[in-house]
């Protein structure tokens, strides 16, 4: 489940309040606390919402056999093209599930390999995506919250974010043909990258996102 119905479009969502948020993490203070300030954690949230805005609209594309290619699944390793409408679905919910990490005042830390790719995706819309609609959404949710040092340093939020920088790596080069990396899995305990595994959280000891996943108020 996700914290925002489907049909709820990016621009009819309230926007957290995310001046009084506290980054925690299993409890404790989260290790990116003073990377995520306020407006990057808002700069993630919008560009999550805005991502699984358009991914979700697309849905009827992978239905419908259309090439991933044509549309913004495209951005998603080549190793995915075969899965079935559903575990796209799931791809989104993950989205999701950062942009109710960041509206709930938790560290959007990846907790599968879906996630990673998810967040991956999102920092690149922060960055360099050009699309005047989310540049709005942006604007909308950093109105009025205070400057930090840290503001924008995504290089640097980046790197505190990622469970491993390597896999990072991995996802950035399209994974190159690469299904199931068992070395890398070896030397850092993470469940593999097989496709079949993106939904696998990497600590099944791990208990999932306290409930209720999102903190925006709901709409009236």
């Amino acid at each position: 489940m996700t914290g925002h119905p489907r049909w709820q479009r990016a621009e009819q969502l309230l926007i957290p309040e995310f001046t009084g948020l506290f980054f925690t993490r299993q409890g404790t203070r989260c290790p990116a606390y003073e990377l995520v300030t306020p407006r990057n954690a808002a700069d993630l949230w919008a560009a999550a919402i805005k991502l699984a805005d358009v991914l979700d609209a697309q849905l009827g594309d992978i239905q419908s056999r259309i090439p991933l290619s044509n549309s913004e699944w495209g951005r998603l390793p080549w190793v995915v093209t075969d899965e079935p409408v559903q575990w796209f679905g799931r791809f989104v919910d993950a989205v999701l599930d950062l942009a109710d990490d960041a509206a709930s005042g938790r560290c959007p830390i990846p907790r599968c390999t879906g996630e990673e790719v998810a967040l991956h995706l999102v920092l690149e819309d922060i960055t360099d995506s050009r699309d005047p609609a989310l540049s709005d959404v942006r604007a909308a949710a950093c109105a009025g919250l205070p400057g930090r040092n840290w503001d924008g340093n995504w290089q640097a939020v980046a790197s505190t974010l990622f469970p491993d920088p390597r896999v990072r790596a991995l996802i950035a080069d399209g994974f190159d043909g690469i299904d199931d990396d068992y070395e890398l899995v070896a030397e850092t305990g993470i469940v593999r990258l097989a496709v079949e595994r993106w939904y696998d959280p990497y600590d099944e000891l791990d208990p999932r996102r306290p409930l209720p996943m999102c903190g925006c108020p709901e709409l009236s």
